[in-house]
């Protein structure tokens, strides 16, 4: 029987015989008798055919390229080189050719699917899912029911296995072993994330201002929003700041001490983001200083006391405030030491110094 016909005509009766149906013209023709018997192939050469009853008997269904398969019923083996269209339709072997596009509506309650009796082949067709609200994380759809253990072959155009794509704003991730094992499920997934932290200094002095630069990206493309704290030695050493179009954070400290330091970030995701971390150990050594020594102008009267100061500074690129005490020396004698305060001074006062020209060491 060849179907020639534009706009929407339905066939409610059951069509028998041993002949096939041929679809030759624009429009929709729908099949809703459940008792249809004939045994020829059916072919949509053209529009749109919608199985809301059952073919089963046919020996199999051809969908050629611009023309589109649809409904709900059961129909045989179907190869698809044009749309797939299902609404719960229930197949035998199920073939996709690389111009093939399968489209599915996944609905809050019962979303669009494929119930194959047979295998599953995909040779690259494309995947157009839409979604009419926003999926909680966890939330999964089976748009492809294969029974049996048979392995579906091949994937999706560009998805393979555990790849993601957007749905209407939403982040879903394929696979082709959900289910029962062997269905094609698109589960709403959390992007992933990863995050890198660098240092301005590496090997670093004391007092010596050090950058660390937190770069947040999914999917090798900088993330669209979320915040990044750091944490020295597992203390918050600046609050979450947003980072910027570039997924970057930073944080500028010059206080680190000696030694080994654990720097964190953390990163927490907007919404469909997984947050992430990362932690880098920070190497700072001692700073270079130099000592100036101050003595009074002489000559100097034997027995009179003597002031003695000395100023320490940090070398660059070390800075801040050098600590420790400063040990004053008559020639080779020792005098004795005095703290360095908070400006760098050290200072102590002799009884005597000995006669003489003297070189005064600190």
């Amino acid at each position: 029987m060849q179907v020639d016909a534009g706009g929407t005509v339905a066939i409610t009766s059951p069509i028998s015989g041993a002949g096939g149906l041929t679809k030759t013209s624009p429009g929709n023709l729908r099949l809703t008798h459940a008792s249809s018997s004939y045994t020829g192939a059916t072919t949509v050469s053209a529009g749109q055919l919608t199985v809301d009853g059952l073919i089963a008997s046919s020996s199999s269904v051809q969908v050629a390229s611009g023309a589109t398969l649809a409904g709900s019923g059961v129909v045989p083996a179907v190869s698809v080189a044009g749309n797939l269209t299902p609404r719960g339709l229930a197949t035998g072997n199920l073939s996709l050719t690389s111009t093939s596009a399968m489209s599915v509506d996944l609905a809050a309650d019962t979303n669009d699917r494929v119930d194959v009796a047979g295998t599953v082949q995909l040779s690259g067709p494309v995947l157009e899912p839409s979604l009419a609200h926003v999926p909680s994380v966890g939330d999964s759809f089976t748009i492809v029911d294969n029974d049996g253990s048979d392995a579906v072959s091949g994937t999706f155009a560009d998805l393979p296995e555990g790849a993601y794509l957007i749905v209407d704003g939403a982040r879903l991730q394929i696979s082709y072993v959900g289910g029962s094992g062997n269905d094609i499920v698109l589960t709403a997934a959390l992007a992933p994330t990863t995050t890198t932290v660098s240092s301005s200094v590496p090997s670093a002095v004391t007092g010596e201002p050090i950058t660390f630069t937190a770069t947040t990206t999914s999917e090798g493309t900088a993330v669209p929003g979320g915040t990044t704290r750091f944490l020295v030695d597992g203390d918050q050493a600046q609050a979450p700041t947003s980072v910027d179009a570039a997924g970057k954070a930073t944080f500028t400290t010059d206080s680190l001490p000696i030694g080994e330091t654990t720097v964190t970030a953390e990163y927490v995701g907007p919404t469909g983001f997984a947050d992430s971390d990362e932690s880098r150990i920070q190497s700072v050594g001692a700073a270079g200083t130099t000592t100036t020594l101050t003595v009074p102008a002489g000559p100097l009267v034997t027995g009179q006391p003597v002031s003695l100061s000395a100023t320490v500074s940090p070398t660059s690129p070390g800075g801040g405030s050098p600590a420790g005490d400063v040990t004053f020396y008559d020639g080779d004698a020792q005098l004795g030491t005095g703290s360095v305060n908070s400006s760098g001074l050290a200072t102590y006062v002799a009884d005597s110094l000995s006669v003489g020209p003297q070189l005064h060491r600190q």
